[in-house]
């Protein structure tokens, strides 16, 4: 049986293996976009690596009500990441121990 601290820990350093990031920088309320700066088609393949390692179901997913197509010189300029809801690291804890998308319950809709 895996203790909720392993999985924790096995969620923050595929994160920050993924990203290239320090894991002890990376908490359960870091933002994948917001904090760690993880957006466009490095968030997707990240995002697409843990579903595959952690066997989660991503249906019920928006990408891009989370994430913008990869940055551009417009996009990073001009873009608004605020209207973005953040991904956290929890939601991927929680995610990754349900086996589905499982947003955080106080999560804008």
């Amino acid at each position: 049986m895996m203790l909720e601290s392993d999985l924790e820990q096995r969620v923050i350093w595929l994160v920050a293996t993924g990203a290239g990031l320090d894991r002890r920088t990376i908490g359960l309320s870091s933002r994948l976009l917001h904090d760690l700066g993880i957006d466009g088609d490095d968030a997707y393949e990240l995002l697409t690596e843990f579903s595959e390692v952690f066997q989660v179901d991503r249906a019920g997913f928006d990408f891009y009500r989370h994430f913008r197509i990869e940055p551009n010189i417009v996009t990073i300029w001009f873009g608004d990441n605020s209207r973005l809801v953040p991904v956290t690291i929890g939601e991927l804890v929680r995610s990754a121990r349900s086996g589905r998308w499982t947003p955080d319950p106080q999560s804008p809709a």
